[in-house]
């Protein structure tokens, strides 16, 4: 392994792993279709004061694609990996959005005295009957009619009419990373983000970190009452719900997310000591 210098991106075991910034470590696990760019305007702000470290997942940006079908114990696997070389100097926080909510739920189940922090970010948790079946369903639109037969399904249920044209150029850069790389691989991923979970549900209770649950008030598959839930089993977390906001909301209101994400990393401030 390299030396963990501020600005070096390198592959670690198939993994792509990028660090920006020194200060209290934080480790970043993207979304389902998307990569580490997805957090470039995190990093712009929190790499100012705190070592950033992030990475792809397997089949997406520059990580390797693994042969063979895919579980959600693979992905959080290469999670640990990359919490192990982040955590030279110490517990890391952790922020995991989407997806990345979901490793990061599995993980700090198991394995929460790792974590300085824990941020579950527009993330899915005990999905009810409905909400099972509109996740199948766009699951096999997903593997009929591929990504980009998608793409107007997706920017519909995660921008409003007005936002599509005072957004435009946001939805067209996350348009293009859902587009970007092997669609097959990616597709693994997708799988797994659609169907696994359920064996976290009534578990969150055994996170002993402190702990920010955060998503948008308007987001239809990370809900607010998702959050809710996730906050209210979690021992002392934190919710924000955060007003008029969809699921892109990093991407779309960069300066609210970060300034909540910044409140809660410091050492001294946001989720006591458990």
């Amino acid at each position: 392994m390299p030396e963990l210098d501020d600005g070096r991106t390198w592959i670690e075991a198939g993994t792509r792993i990028r660090i920006d910034g020194k200060g209290p470590t934080v480790v970043l696990a993207h979304g389902v279709l998307m990569d580490m760019g997805m957090w470039d305007r995190q990093v712009a702000d929190l790499a100012r004061d705190h070592r950033v470290i992030r990475f792809d997942m397997w089949g997406h940006g520059g990580s390797a694609d693994p042969s063979g079908p895919r579980g959600l114990g693979d992905y959080v696997r290469q999670l640990a990996q990359v919490i192990e070389i982040a955590g030279d100097e110490g517990p890391p926080a952790l922020v995991g959005f989407s997806m990345g909510g979901l490793l990061a739920q599995a993980f700090a189940v198991e394995h929460s005295a790792k974590l300085r922090r824990l941020v579950l970010m527009n993330a899915v948790y005990d999905r009810n009957p409905e909400q099972q079946a509109r996740s199948r369903a766009r699951l096999g639109d997903f593997e009929t009619l591929g990504i980009a037969g998608n793409a107007g399904g997706t920017v519909a249920r995660w921008f409003t009419d007005g936002e599509r044209d005072t957004l435009a150029a946001e939805i067209t850069e996350i348009d293009g990373w859902m587009r970007e790389g092997d669609e097959q691989a990616k597709l693994k991923a997708y799988r797994v983000f659609a169907t696994a979970g359920a064996d976290l549900v009534g578990r969150l209770g055994t996170i002993r970190c402190p702990t920010l649950v955060m998503t948008g008030e308007h987001d239809v598959g990370s809900t607010a009452d998702m959050a809710r839930r996730m906050a209210a089993e979690i021992p002392g977390a934190e919710l924000e719900v955060l007003s008029g906001q969809r699921h892109m909301m990093n991407v779309v209101a960069p300066a609210v997310v970060n300034a909540v994400l910044r409140r809660f990393l410091e050492p001294e401030a946001g989720g006591s000591g458990r």
